[in-house]
């Protein structure tokens, strides 16, 4: 099925303005010890990261990169399976899910993956994550 213009606003809307991060927020206050600044930095880097995501790696073996701060609030949305399989679903569509992957093609990410990265967030106008992550990645997949 295509992917059309509404679609994105749909996902886009969801996003930024529906999904319910809160209890993401306080666990990653309260886990990280971070005040409430750097937890809505870290928020609003996870939803640009999700709506990079929905843009670009909604194909079986695409892959997106994910930054320090993005990852760790995305860890801690995991930590909620129910509520973190229906929020994808919400974004990705019914049986899709974001998962996460240590290695990328059986490698760690080297400095090009990066820059593919750098440039999905530079064309959707967003800011360019300055602690993209070289460890850890995330793809989005069928169940």
């Amino acid at each position: 099925m295509a992917v059309t213009a509404e679609d994105a606003k749909l996902a886009e809307h969801f996003i930024y303005e529906e999904l319910d991060l809160r209890r993401v927020r306080d666990l990653a206050k309260a886990t990280y010890e971070w005040d409430d600044a750097t937890a809505a930095r870290a928020e609003a880097s996870y939803r640009d990261f999700l709506w990079v995501c929905w843009n670009f790696a909604r194909a079986e073996t695409s892959m997106t990169w994910v930054s320090l701060a993005a990852d760790k609030f995305g860890h801690l949305h995991l930590q909620d399976p129910a509520a973190f399989v229906a929020d994808c679903a919400q974004i990705f569509g019914q049986g899709r899910a974001l998962i996460h992957m240590p290695l990328y093609d059986g490698r760690l990410v080297v400095e090009t993956d990066c820059a593919t990265a750098r440039s999905h967030y530079a064309a959707l106008g967003l800011d360019i994550p300055s602690d993209l992550r070289t460890k850890c990645i995330w793809a989005v997949v069928s169940n």
